[in-house]
């Protein structure tokens, strides 16, 4: 047994043990080769995965060694592709990307994936970093949210999952870990056997909801003014933290006088809820220690920054930072320990670079903003099915002359490309990772040689700079191994480099020194110190309100909700990692809840039966952008007015779900507005 880490673009980052056997014969190239078997199970050594895995990791190596794997480079001829030979295939890759630099590097466009999340997956934006082209910013995940704490906090930073065992009461803010994050969720469930009250904020019953104490199931969008209404409540009912407020806050006194503009039975009202869950909302967060966990949803709007910065707030009325079992957390960035500035070269001598860059959730409009690129090349990312407006995707980069994706399944991306390289896999190349939903560093050992034709891109793109004349510049530092020793440069002090990694197969990595910032500090915000200019927690104010009601004003009038009054949502899915499923497990690994997923015929829609059209079970589901046909599934618990489907399944006649969801992009950090979709239901 060898231990390893998981790669997924998940919050966990769970430890594995590797049981690697000499069988599993696969066809490669016409021939049976022999491609090790390799049975991953949870590593009980492991201090938050504690000897358990999801299906999806389990399930991984099966994939591997199926036929959804490729296996060959693939050209496209017409409508087919074929075989060619790795020679062949770097050589035209070559060709095409001088021919780009010499039209104007900012014509290659370069954008970069979380399939693996390794840190070695920075070795492609090495090498276009080098080459001056235009990469993609932005996030279709989380940043919004990042950015709202860091305007009051001063930092992202997350308690350590463990420490929800020190809370009276556990508010799950627009998170579901009970089907994305499990391995926290057994953290929550031990938190509840010992007492703790478990409340949850959505804006339909999810899995995690159905099985909390309290479950506010509010309108979408309208996390703001739930966050206003508790505190109207805290205040109304004496349970404000005065002496927090006064010591370690500034801009208190303005938001007070915001809140007691509005009455908990006005902000009941635009969330959807009545005045008492409110007022019960606040009761448990004025328990000391009570903890806020914030989940991607509540940030998927233009508002998204606004949104977060209104729930921090709760934590200092409250004065719940600083403290163990307290605090409001989110995720702690999973680069946060690692130096990385080996990723981010200046571009070749000779190249003039504009710098250009193109917003991930804004693609379609940002690449037809500019003159056509000559190259687009993708890396372990499926962004034409993950972000929003998927076929306006599709058709920006019809005009792109030739696009290439490095990956290890043909996904909806590679499809649209001209030519597909096969990526190693995790469990065949050594990397390391962080996490940011846990202080953990793991090590990821090369366990089993790649079948022939596949390659680590660190390997693939030495070859192609060699072809390209700038090898030398880009293995400089000592190359993939000399760039792991760099990342993990700062965490020396703390007795952690590669070879204790290689022992050990990973760290905590937590600073009890106070230095925020840095690396994971055990207790964020310690004695209400924050890394702020003053060292205060900032409230937001009355135009952080105004700015809010105009975002929505203006997201409203954009909207024809006479003929499209439903809202539609699309969560994750418990059985993917974003777009990737795999083929099913057996039982020896955590369960997964049943939260409505599938890759069946149908997406599955679950809706109030108040919206039954006629009683059926199948109906369009129409947007501006498109309709697709789902299958209908009536949930007494859904607030009436909201769709939910989850993302990243097939979805028949289109790319994904994504392509009924308008691109928009937050007011501030450039993140993607999953959640402003509007959507009718027809017979």
């Amino acid at each position: 047994m060898r231990k390893t880490t998981c790669p997924f673009d998940c919050w966990d980052a769970c430890g594995a043990l590797a049981e690697v056997g000499g069988g599993g014969a696969v066809p490669l190239d016409g021939d049976v080769t022999t491609y090790r078997e390799v049975i991953l199970r949870g590593d009980p050594d492991h201090p938050f995965s504690r000897g358990t895995i999801c299906g999806k990791l389990a399930r991984y190596p099966a994939f591997l060694r199926s036929d959804a794997r490729l296996r060959n480079p693939l050209l496209r001829d017409g409508s087919n592709w074929r075989e060619i030979s790795w020679d062949d295939a770097l050589d035209l890759c070559a060709r095409k990307l001088e021919q780009a630099v010499r039209s104007g590097p900012e014509r290659i466009l370069f954008d970069l994936g979380n399939a693996n999340c390794g840190i070695l997956r920075f070795s492609g934006q090495r090498l276009f970093r080098l080459l001056g082209a235009t990469v993609t910013t932005g996030s279709l995940c989380d940043i919004a949210g990042e950015k709202g704490l860091v305007r009051t906090t001063g930092a992202c930073l997350s308690h350590p999952p463990a420490d929800v065992l020190n809370s009276r009461a556990v508010v799950l803010w627009g998170r579901n870990p009970a089907a994305t994050n499990t391995h926290f969720w057994r953290f929550v469930q031990e938190a509840r056997r010992r007492g703790a009250q478990v409340a949850v904020v959505d804006v339909y019953p999810s899995a995690t909801a159905r099985r909390a104490d309290l479950f506010l199931c509010i309108r979408p969008g309208t996390d703001v003014h739930l966050a206003l209404g508790v505190s109207r409540a805290l205040c109304d009912l004496g349970l404000v933290d005065e002496h927090f407020l006064d010591s370690h806050t500034r801009g208190a006194d303005d938001f007070m006088r915001l809140v007691s503009s509005l009455t908990v039975e006005e902000a009941a009202r635009a969330c959807g809820l009545g005045a008492e869950e409110v007022r019960q909302l606040g009761v448990l967060l004025s328990l000391k220690p009570a903890s806020i966990w914030l989940g991607m949803g509540m940030q998927h709007y233009r508002w998204g920054p606004t949104a977060a910065s209104f729930v921090a707030a709760l934590g200092a009325l409250t004065g719940q930072y600083g403290i163990p079992g307290g605090g409001v957390s989110f995720f702690t960035a999973s680069l946060t320990p690692f130096q990385l500035d080996w990723a981010d070269p200046p571009p070749l001598r000779g190249i003039a670079s504009g710098h250009r860059t193109v917003r991930k959730p804004a693609l379609a409009a940002d690449l037809l903003a500019g003159p056509p690129h000559r190259v687009a090349w993708f890396q372990a990312s499926n962004i034409v099915k993950q972000a929003p407006d998927s076929g306006a995707i599709a058709r920006a980069l019809a005009r792109v002359e030739f696009k290439v994706a490095v990956e290890v399944r043909m996904s909806e991306t590679a499809q649209l490309c001209d030519l597909v390289l096969p990526a190693a896999s995790f469990l065949e190349f050594e990397n390391v990772r962080g996490s940011y939903g846990t202080p953990w560093v793991g090590h990821m050992p090369a366990l089993v040689p790649p079948p022939p034709a596949c390659r680590p891109e660190p390997e693939i793109y030495a070859d192609l700079a060699r072809r390209l004349g700038c090898e030398g510049e880009y293995l400089a530092e000592g190359g993939p191994d000399g760039w792991l020793r760099r990342a993990l440069a700062p965490l020396q002090r703390y007795g952690v480099t590669l070879e204790s990694l290689r022992q050990q197969g990973g760290a905590i990595v937590a600073d009890g020194e106070g230095h925020l910032g840095q690396v994971y500090p055990q207790l964020p915000f310690a004695g209400g110190v924050f890394p702020t200019a003053d060292g205060r927690f900032h409230f937001p104010g009355p135009e952080d309100f105004r700015r809010y009601l105009d975002l929505r004003r203006q997201w409203e009038g954009e909207g024809d909700t006479a003929h499209y009054p439903l809202h539609l949502i699309t969560p994750k899915s418990p059985d993917r990692i974003n777009s990737h499923a795999h083929a099913r497990s057996p039982d020896h690994v955590c369960g997964t809840a049943d939260d409505g997923a599938g890759d069946g015929p149908l997406p599955r829609a679950r809706i109030h039966p108040s919206h039954l059209p006629g009683g059926k079970t199948e109906a369009l589901l129409a947007t501006p952008l498109g309709r697709v046909r789902v299958r209908l599934v009536p949930d007494p618990e859904m607030k009436p007015g909201v769709v939910v489907i989850d993302q990243g399944g097939r979805v028949p006649g289109m790319i994904g779900i994504n392509a009924l969801v308008p691109a928009g992009v937050s007011e501030d950090g450039e993140g993607a507005c999953y959640y402003e979709a509007r959507c009718r239901l027809e017979r």
